[in-house]
């Protein structure tokens, strides 16, 4: 028999069908010299029938610290600091917060990929259904991500102690089966929430039709000139997001009709927008990644990708492998992007 004090800890607040997403994406590509082109239909990996929100009185256990390699004496000093400090706040009395508290410490926000197409998504559902009231938990956060929150009025909370409240538990469920969803494998919050931003009117002065998402540094374009002359004959701006305030780039996002863009967080800010005629995501070789296709597919008319090289092997060996590719400037192969382009315009 359950206690009734068990039962008044849990209140379910909503129930709500889980939305069914997925999109066709054209992946064209290169594989030991011989051209492939696939359709795929992009849906998320994992399915869930309802999210489940629900308010729990709980204690939140204190946030651990990511473990380091042991491989180097630095590295070893520093575990065992964690490790000390993360033992000496889990005997530490719990933090009391008398609003209702939303935990995302899980995840790391400092990003602005994971902000708008994960923890953002969550926080707005949270309190359109908990109330304005409700309190965000993050990690420590940069000023720059800080100042994105800030756009939607979420004033985190950073707290790394253990925390007395009642939360805001976000669940998927299959059947009878619960699973937390935040931090479920590549199924982020706007998966969930698609059209948490549509009511919303983040456009500036600042945006362009046709855009042309370039990257700098070491994940940038080895053919920069050449891929930014091709796509300037089409009407493309050239655009480095981090030349422009977070209001702008959110602007450019939401206004953007056509998008040529180098796999990237810069993506992100095209979540803003409810209609994209088409979307060219230019991927590194061996790297293949439905993220931004399961993302972006409710906002976009026709997707493409292209990797210039892709080698089965490469994504079977691990991420370590993957990783190399990822994080090393590219080249863009512009014929497969020309056809595209010469094709929808």
């Amino acid at each position: 028999m359950i206690s009734n004090n068990f039962i008044k800890s849990v209140k379910v607040l909503s129930e709500d069908r889980a939305p069914e997403i997925h999109t066709k994406v054209r992946v064209q590509f290169h594989q030991s010299g011989t051209y492939t082109a696939l359709t795929v239909d992009m849906r998320r990996p994992t399915y869930f029938e309802k999210l489940v929100v629900a308010r729990v009185h709980e204690i939140l256990p204190s946030l651990r610290s990511a473990s380091l390699p042991l491989n180097s004496i630095h590295n070893v000093a520093h575990q065992g600091y964690n490790i000390a400090r993360g033992f000496y706040r889990s005997i530490l009395p719990p933090v009391g917060v008398e609003a209702p508290v939303f935990d995302t410490r899980s995840a790391e926000p400092n990003n602005v990929a994971h902000l708008l197409l994960d923890l953002i998504p969550y926080c707005l559902h949270a309190r359109n259904i908990a109330g304005p009231e409700v309190v965000c938990l993050f990690q420590k956060l940069g000023s720059q991500f800080a100042r994105l929150l800030e756009v939607f009025k979420i004033s985190p909370l950073c707290e790394r102690r253990r925390v007395k409240a009642e939360t805001i538990r976000i669940r998927g469920t299959r059947g009878l089966a619960v699973y937390d969803l935040l931090g479920t494998f590549d199924c982020w919050g706007i998966n969930f929430f698609p059209n948490i931003y549509s009511a919303m009117t983040l456009s500036s002065s600042i945006g362009f039709e046709r855009v042309f998402l370039a990257r700098r540094g070491p994940r940038g374009l080895i053919n920069q000139a050449e891929i930014e002359a091709l796509v300037s004959r089409y009407g493309y701006k050239t655009v480095f997001m981090e030349d422009y305030s977070i209001h702008d780039q959110l602007s450019i996002g939401a206004r953007a009709k056509h998008v040529v863009a180098v796999h990237g967080a810069a993506m992100s800010f095209l979540v803003m927008n409810q209609n994209i005629d088409s979307v060219i995501e230019l991927l590194p070789p061996n790297v293949y990644h439905e993220l931004f296709p399961v993302c972006l597919s409710p906002r976009v008319g026709r997707y493409e990708q292209i990797i210039p090289e892709f080698d089965q092997a490469v994504a079977h060996s691990g991420w370590q492998t993957i990783v190399r590719f990822k994080n090393a400037r590219f080249s863009t192969d512009a014929k497969l992007l020309e056809n595209c382009l010469s094709e929808m315009h």
